[in-house]
């Protein structure tokens, strides 16, 4: 049970000088989304808002666009995707309220 406890310990002490690379790279991450969100729904939207998942799912950088399409009165929102490994981005159909 020592050498377990001991284990887990150095383990878990290991792990904390990787926290901070992993901040800058989640950091990245998100403006990396919202740039290419922004790229995606410039064409379609004006007075656009982005709002970054701070982590996203497993594979995708995840956001949320809020915009005014040409002729609108009401904002429009859509879902943003960002492929992790790729960086394919897709921008979903305004959402239903």
């Amino acid at each position: 049970m020592r050498r377990f406890i001991a284990l887990a310990l150095g383990l878990v002490c290991l792990g904390g000088p990787a926290m901070a690379s992993s901040n800058d790279s989640w950091e990245a991450l998100r403006a990396s989304v919202r740039a290419k969100c922004l790229a995606s729904a410039s064409g379609d939207m004006k007075r656009i808002k982005i709002s970054v998942d701070p982590f996203g799912s497993e594979s995708y950088g995840l956001a949320l666009v809020t915009g005014y399409e040409s002729g609108a009165t009401a904002p429009s929102r859509r879902i943003c995707v960002v492929g992790k490994r790729s960086g394919k981005t897709e921008l979903g159909n305004d959402l239903p309220r």
